[in-house]
């Protein structure tokens, strides 16, 4: 049987694989030691590997993409050539292969491995089954232009190859490592139905590896379950075991990084703990990353009825791959020391430790602590102890660890002091510091263990292998429990949660463990890079990752999902510690490659960063103090004295009153089905006053956490009421919350939208707290009461009580499902594409509630059934390339703004008729006109002079009250909303708050530290208030921006086109020097339903039974897509239901909803879910 090895990493010389280590290829071809059993007889017996060999290699010049090949039918072992070759060539990535021939097949050059054609390479250990059976069959389905490379008929392994290359589109295409090891899934199965078609009886034993010259993909599969031998190695470094002697070679595991990888058929070092034997029917895909490192992904090759199933393989996520299709160029690393002051950073920066502690003569790998001891381990082997309780920490004893290897991990679990040495565990007595070898831990064939993670009985590990190990002792016994293939790469961190295991892996999963069962629990997706750290809460109630892709992510354990992803990092985050303070201060450490330590505050802002000087390794924290150790083996000590001069919070998003629900689940374990409907009532105003005291308002980067727990609030709450729930971060957004109560699954369903966030609440002439419920005169006044924290809680109110009567969810009339979320004050962003990846939670959706609008008037309920659709642009007039003094260039040029104005005003005349050609066509002006007739009836409903009053104008001209309506609902309108000064963007579109370092900042919100007001900063951008200097500077750019509504009959993409003929034709006929441009920012779809619908009949059915009056049908002169997202979506009618009042005030100060509107709107609903399913059963 053929031997194979591959190395891809940091370029060596051929003979560092070939011909120098004592299990070298070379060694190999005439001392092959691991033979599998077979149904070939040959293949089994120790034969020698002498029928020729070949090596291959690709050049360390990026721009030569062909590998070279150098083969031989002589014996390895007999060939000068190729010592003296081996001696003078360097190579990235080397394969190399000698070959054993089959009885009956040629010794000829031409069937000597590597196989090569253009940036391919390929070999093979093993056979096809019954070879000249099936031989003829994959010929003739090769390609023309494949079938001419094929570099030989009699050769199994040449044909392999060929079908291989028949999966690729072309020779020239660049594939990712995904694509490309799906490419090899589809090759293995077509080998196999040809070979089943053909009746072949003996098995195949495919084991290949192939590369392009980036990636490498290598299998071990065979289909009688019996491959042929191979293994994986990885580590930090290869080299010989000292500068003196060659005599050997070992692979170095230094850190979680890898930066060589390799396979082969048997091990080429004689160091047995890092090598990982391959499981059965695996793929490997080793891949480029960032900074010369190696992503190893592991892949089970999925069998059915003997083929390679037809199923997706893992993603691998290659930084190249990333940077160049998904990321562009976000994956930069930096290793300068510079520090990076970015946006978010407002505190100070530290340049000099307090202390150095030195020892290891060789890298720090792992810290920590156990009350006054601090354990180190190093790459020079040994074990540091060192005693804290002093004024600086003094080094009490270093511990030769035996057998001595890099300590990738320390941890201590009641007496006793493990490290991670290899593929061993290594337990001491923490006392006296003896080595405890009865309890060791021996993993042969496993590879080197890198994560480990210890708590109360339950010791935890894994490693290159990614298999998940715990042992638990329990009295004097113990007990070793596995999770196998626990990451698709290596297990690079651990944390112990309780009862749980969560581990992150180079796959850049997070998975969390049941400690006992070893059963997943959950899996969180994000990072883009691998798994680097992972830190906890002191709660565990969160859970923080940090990564290679530069961020941290924090996973709320309740939810199972992201709560925030934080930036600054700009290069691998290799450490994170949490710290609290107190019961009003935390923060959240992260130590990167970047050369920095960061401390992030409750809103993940930064206020405090050490600048390190050097490459950290490991850190721990101490009660005052953050050790950092680096790989010149040095323990640098930063005091933490910041933190007691940092300010408490009492309104952060992790004070008891927002990330508890404990009152929330007070109040609501009073729920009873026997409440009377007044002790119902007053549970949803508790409820809606806990709801109300979260600001969740969004597009402000200090409420996230807030979101968050408005989220969670909505969920609970669902939940409680016996929903199934799913909470869904979309990346960047707040969460999405989906619910349903499923009574038969083949029912219909109604289908609830609502939001949680809410507006900001600045506005000085707010009366009361917008963040405390505030009962005054029958109305309750907070942000979101009406707007639309009230109208959600009176949906599952609604739904709770006809639960109740119909005497449980498996007997209500219909299904119920929800989707509230959380942006729709910020424009709704994630919220389409949640809808469109969870399509069975709205299985037969037969009508779509939403309570977002409001009625006409204060006593008479409606029915809104039409919205007008908003097209946002702006018009960018632009010349000089810098500003202008009006005193010096006055007058000598056409200005921008003047430009603007001039456009601006030729798009209205005096009366606010828009001038634009065929802004109105799919007007039907017939059909406004019968409905400003039906609008009559409404005459009486509003006061026009307190109208005019509202809006701080006077009265308002002389049309009716009729013809206003029609203006403000059924036809198209234009506005112009801004114009700014200078900018790349005219300043349009969401900003970041920004903060000026070092400067005080400006009052708190004057409702409990609600929103934070920030100095204004001057720079370059939009300017809105000039200074007394600005009055004097004309502007080289100038924006506009244009807010239009248009009707549900009209196009949208013709109405920007009129729009932007007109602007074009408006300025040619200027004749200025300057330019324009016209940027659309958005489109809103207008909307308008049926009222002749048989579900807008059964809603005015609801409303006349509980308010005993007929609702009026009406517009809204406002925007809201999400309706017509729905609808597209669900194929069902949408019903826009309003409980609140004209007078209700949203987005503006005082906003409030009339307790009467809010218990009625509970009634509406129920009796609206009531008359549906009594409809739907009709």
């Amino acid at each position: 049987m053929c031997r194979l090895a591959c190395f891809l990493g940091m370029p060596i010389q051929l003979a560092d694989l070939v011909t120098k280590p004592k299990r070298s290829i070379l060694t190999q071809s005439y001392d092959a030691r691991e033979r599998q059993p077979h149904t070939v007889e040959h293949l089994t017996k120790p034969n020698l590997n002498g029928d020729g060999f070949g090596v291959g290699w690709y050049s360390s010049n990026s721009d030569d993409k062909t590998p070279c090949v150098f083969t031989s039918i002589l014996p390895a072992w007999n060939n000068t050539n190729l010592s003296r070759l081996a001696e003078k060539v360097e190579s990235p990535l080397v394969f190399a292969h000698v070959r054993a021939a089959y009885p009956g097949m040629p010794v000829s050059e031409q069937n000597c491995h590597p196989f090569v054609c253009g940036k391919y390479m390929f070999m093979h250990n093993g056979n096809i089954g019954d070879f000249l059976k099936v031989r003829r069959s994959l010929l003739s389905a090769l390609r023309e232009d494949i079938y001419n490379t094929c570099q030989s008929f009699h050769s199994d392994s040449a044909v392999c190859f060929a079908v291989f290359l028949n999966q690729l589109d072309d020779l020239e295409t660049e594939y990712s490592p995904t694509e490309l090891s799906r490419k090899m899934n589809q090759c293995m199965r077509v080998i196999l139905e040809s070979s089943k078609e053909a009746g072949c009886k003996e098995s195949s034993l495919l084991n290949f590896v192939v590369s392009d010259g980036r990636t490498v993909v290598a299998t071990k599969f065979s289909d009688s379950g019996c491959s042929a031998s191979l293994y994986m190695s990885s580590g930090t470094d290869y080299q010989p075991f000292n500068a003196d002697s060659e005599e050997d070679f070992h692979v170095i595991r230094s850190s979680y990084r890898t930066r060589i990888a390799m396979v082969a058929s048997e091990p080429i070092t004689a160091c047995p703990s890092a090598w990982t034997k391959v499981p059965e029917n695996t793929m490997i895909i080793m891949s480029r990353e960032k900074e010369g490192d190696v992503n190893v992904a592991f892949s089970p090759i999925q069998v059915e009825g003997g083929l390679c199933a037809k199923v997706p393989l893992l993603k691998v996520q290659s930084y190249k791959v990333l940077e160049s299709v998904e990321a562009g160029q976000g994956l930069k690393a930096s290793t300068s020391g510079e520090v990076p002051l970015t946006r978010e950073f407002i505190g100070r920066v530290r340049r000099e430790p307090d202390n150095i502690m030195t020892g290891h003569s060789g890298g720090v790998l792992s810290l920590t602590m156990d009350g006054d001891v601090m354990y180190s381990g190093g790459v020079d082997g040994k074990i540091g102890v060192w005693d804290m309780d002093a004024f600086s920490g003094r080094l009490r004893e270093m511990v030769d660890v035996q057998p001595c290897g890099p300590v990738m991990s320390v941890a201590t679990a009641g007496g006793h002091l493990l490290a991670l040495v290899g593929n061993l565990v290594v337990f001491y007595d923490k006392n006296s510091l003896e080595l405890e070898q009865d309890r060791t831990v021996r993993l042969p064939n496993c590879g080197p263990l890198m994560a480990l993670g210890a708590g109360g009985a339950v010791v935890a590990f894994g490693g290159q292998d990614c298999v998940l190990r715990a042992v638990e002792r329990d009295g004097a016994e113990e007990r070793c429990k596995i999770a196998s293939q626990a990451h698709n790469s290596f297990i690079t961190s651990m944390i112990m949660l309780g009862g749980l295991v969560c581990t992150g892996g180079a796959d850049t999963m997070v998975k969390v463990w049941d400690a006992e069962t070893m059963e997943m629990r959950s899996s969180f997706r994000g990072h883009k890079g691998p798994i680097a750290s992972l830190a906890k809460s002191p709660d565990g109630g969160r859970v923080f990752s940090g990564s290679r892709d530069n961020t941290i992510r924090v996973w709320d354990m309740e939810e199972m999902c992201c709560r925030h992803t934080i930036s600054g990092h700009s290069n691998d985050v290799i450490a994170l510690e949490f710290l609290k303070a107190g019961e009003d201060k935390e923060f959240l450490c992260s130590i990167s490659l970047d050369r920095t330590c960061r401390f992030w505050d409750v809103h993940y802002t930064c206020i405090q960063l050490f600048s390190l000087g050097m490459e950290p390794t490991a850190s721990v924290l101490g009660e005052s103090t953050l050790y950092i150790g680096n790989e010149s083996g040095q323990i640098a000590e930063w005091s933490l004295d910041f933190v007691e001069e940092s300010p408490g919070d009492t309104s952060t998003p992790h004070s008891p009153r927002l990330s508890s629900l404990d009152s929330f689940n007070r109040h609501f374990s009073m729920f009873s089905a026997a409440a009377p409907e007044k002790g119902r009532d007053s549970e949803m105003v508790q409820t809606l006053k806990d709801f109300i005291a979260i600001p969740s308002i969004s597009g402000n980067v200090e409420n996230e956490e807030d979101c968050f727990c408005a989220a969670k609030f909505t969920s609970r709450l669902l939940e409680k009421c016996g929903a199934v729930t799913k909470m869904i971060k979309p990346e960047g957004k707040n969460p999405v919350v989906l619910a349903r109560f499923e009574a038969d699954p083949d029912a219909p369903t109604i289908t609830f939208y609502g939001h949680y966030d809410v507006q900001p609440a600045n506005e000085p002439t707010w009366k009361y707290n917008p963040f405390e419920v505030t009962t005054v005169d029958g109305f309750f006044y907070g942000r979101g009461t009406t707007d639309n924290k009230g109208p959600i809680l009176a949906f599952v109110y609604a739904v709770r009580e006809l639960i109740d009567k119909c005497g449980g969810i498996g007997r209500l009339p219909m299904n119920i499902a929800l989707l509230i979320e959380g942006e729709e004050e910020n424009g709704s962003g994630g919220f389409k594409e949640t809808l469109c990846a969870n399509p069975h939670w709205f299985k037969n959706t037969e009508l779509i509630v939403i309570s977002n609008t409001l009625w006409i008037g204060k006593d008479r309920p409606c029915i809104t059934y039409g919205m007008r659709g908003m097209i946002t642009l702006s018009v960018e007039v632009y010349g000089p390339e810098v500003d202008l003094h009006s005193g010096n260039e006055g007058g000598a040029l056409k200005e921008p703004m003047t430009d603007l104005v001039k456009i601006l005003s030729s798009l209205q005349d005096s009366s606010n008729e828009v001038l634009i050609p065929g802004f109105y066509d799919g007007v039907n002006f017939e059909e406004v006109r019968e409905k400003i007739k039906m609008f009559e009836s409404l005459e009486d409903s509003i006061d026009m002079g307190k109208y005019a009053q509202s809006l701080g104008l006077d009265p308002v001209s002389d049309c009716s009250f009729a013809e206003l309506l029609s203006k403000k609902w059924l036809m198209p309108t234009l506005s112009i909303v801004e114009i700014r000064t200078g900018g790349s963007n005219g300043g349009f579109g969401r900003q970041e708050p920004k903060w000026k370092p070092g400067a005080a900042k400006s009052a708190m919100s004057m409702w409990n530290g609600a929103t934070r007001y920030l100095e204004p900063q001057d720079d370059q951008g939009s300017h809105f208030c000039f200074g007394p200097t600005r009055f004097s500077v004309i502007p080289h750019k100038v924006t506009g921006q244009i807010s239009i509504r248009f009707v549900a009959k009209q196009d949208p993409r013709k109405l920007i086109r009129a729009v932007k003929d007109h602007i074009e034709t408006s300025f040619r006929d200027l004749g200025s020097s300057n330019k324009v441009n016209v940027k659309v920012h958005n489109i809103g779809d207008a909307w308008e339903g049926d009222e002749s619908h048989h579900i807008y009949q059964a809603a005015a059915k609801a409303l006349k039974a509980c308010w005993g009056d007929t609702p009026l049908y009406t517009y809204e002169g406002g925007t809201m897509p999400v309706t017509s997202t729905l609808e597209k979506t669900l194929q069902a009618p949408a019903l826009l239901l309003p409980m609140g009042q004209s007078t209700d005030n949203p987005h503006l100060a005082n906003e409030r909803i009339r307790s009467i509107n809010l218990f009625q709107g509970k009634n509406v609903m129920r009796a609206l879910m009531e008359e549906v399913a009594a409809v739907v059963r009709q």
